[in-house]
C-alpha cells in the first residue's frame, strides 16, 4: 500500500440526493481524520463557524460546518450555503479545491468532468436503489429542517407528496439521468452500494481504504458511523438507514410509473425489478 502523505490526497464523492451520501461522507472523513490527511475549507476559512453561529438552525447536520459540498451549474461552481436565502455561495473553486481533501458534490459524474476537478486524486460514486432513493427524497423534503430552508415547498408529509405523480415522475427522472451519467466513466470511479455500507460494512470500509491507500481502523469507523449514533447526531436528516422501505409507501401506480422511467436503469445497476407489490 502506497504512503501518501497528508496534502497528496484530495477525493470527489459523487451520488444522487438522498443515496446515503451522508453516510459515506461520515466514513471517508473518519479515515482522512485517521492518517492526518483531513482538511476542510470551510472550517479554514471560517464559514464553518459562521455557520455554527448564524445558520446553526437550518444545518441538515453537525458536518455542514465542514463538508465541502460543490454545485456545478453552467460549467460554474458554487457552494451549498446552510441559509433559507443564500443557498449557493459563489466562490472561487480553485481556493476551495486548494483547501479541501473530501469534495462533495450531487451533479451527475460528467457534469464533474470540468478541468476544476483536475487535481482529484481519488473518486466516488454512490448508488443507491433508486425507489428508496424516491423514498427517502418524499421524507426529507417534508422534514422540518427542510420546510423551514426552504419555505417556498408547501406540502408537509410525504403521503400527500406521494400523491403529486407529476412531481413522482421527475423525481425519479432526476434519479434515471444521474446513474445514466456513471455508465461511460465507471473506470474513473469507485462505485459504491448504499446497501453494502449497510449489510457488509467492514469490508467495504476496508475497501474503500485500499482504494484510497490509506490505513484504516476499521473498528473506530464503524463505531462513528453507526446508525445509531448518527440517528442521535443529525436525527433530522438520518431517517431509518435501511433497504427496502419504499414498499410501504409505493402503489401499484408509483411500481408502474417508477419501472417505465428507470426501470432499465435499476435492472443494470443489479437492483431487482419487480411488477407487482
Amino acid at each position: 500500500m502506497e504512503k501518501l502523505n497528508n496534502k497528496s490526497v484530495k477525493v470527489l464523492l459523487c451520488g444522487a440526493p438522498k443515496s446515503g451520501n451522508y453516510l459515506l461522507f461520515k466514513i471517508i472523513k473518519n479515515i482522512l481524520l485517521q492518517n492526518k490527511c483531513w482538511r476542510s475549507f470551510k472550517e479554514q476559512s471560517g464559514l464553518g463557524d459562521l455557520i455554527d453561529n448564524e445558520f446553526s438552525d437550518y444545518k441538515y447536520h453537525p458536518e455542514e460546518n465542514c463538508n465541502d459540498v460543490l454545485f456545478v451549474k453552467d460549467a460554474q461552481l458554487f457552494m451549498r450555503f446552510p441559509s433559507p436565502t443564500t443557498k449557493y455561495l459563489t466562490i472561487d473553486p480553485q481556493l476551495v479545491i486548494s483547501y479541501s481533501s473530501l469534495l462533495w458534490s450531487h451533479n451527475q459524474p460528467e457534469l464533474l468532468n470540468i478541468d476544476d476537478f483536475s487535481s482529484v486524486t481519488h473518486k466516488f460514486y454512490l448508488v443507491r436503489d433508486g425507489r428508496d432513493v424516491i423514498n427517502s427524497l418524499m421524507h426529507f423534503v417534508t422534514n422540518p429542517i427542510t420546510l423551514k430552508r426552504y419555505p417556498e415547498y408547501r406540502i408537509v408529509d410525504p403521503v400527500t407528496l406521494y400523491e403529486d405523480y407529476a412531481y413522482f415522475d421527475r423525481q425519479v427522472t432526476v434519479w434515471r439521468d444521474h446513474v445514466r451519467s456513471i455508465f461511460s466513466l465507471r473506470e474513473q470511479y469507485l462505485l459504491i452500494r448504499f446497501e453494502d455500507l449497510i449489510n457488509n460494512k467492514k469490508n467495504t470500509i476496508e475497501r474503500i481504504g485500499n482504494y484510497l491507500g490509506l490505513q484504516v481502523q476499521i473498528e473506530e469507523i464503524m463505531q462513528k458511523t453507526s446508525f445509531s449514533t448518527m440517528k442521535k447526531q443529525a436525527n433530522e436528516h438520518v431517517r431509518k438507514g435501511k433497504q427496502g422501505d419504499w414498499k410501504n409507501y409505493f402503489t401499484t401506480i408509483h411500481l408502474e410509473r417508477f419501472n417505465r422511467i428507470a426501470g432499465s436503469e435499476l435492472e443494470m445497476l443489479g437492483y431487482e425489478l419487480v411488477d407487482e407489490l
